[in-house]
């Protein structure tokens, strides 16, 4: 019976690196969920239903808001 090690040594080098590739991929793909979830928490921005559609909900805007949003836009 061959153990795991001789296994992977039997396996073409093309496919050892490809499984490589898929693991970076799964690896960045969990961060970008974990940090795109956290900006969707920070932002207070929630997934909800209008008329049967996912639609994501805006919070309400404070007093101010839209004057500082233009002041930073004619800045930038």
């Amino acid at each position: 019976m061959a153990s795991g090690l001789d296994e992977l040594e039997e396996q073409p080098v093309d496919v050892r690196a490809e499984q490589g590739e898929i693991a970076v991929a799964e690896h960045v793909l969990e961060r970008m969920t974990g940090l795109l979830a956290a900006n969707r928490a920070s932002a207070g921005m929630t997934p909800g239903q209008v008329g049967g559609r996912t639609v994501i909900l805006i919070p309400q805007r404070e007093p101010g808001v839209e004057k500082e949003a233009n002041r930073q836009s004619r800045a930038g």
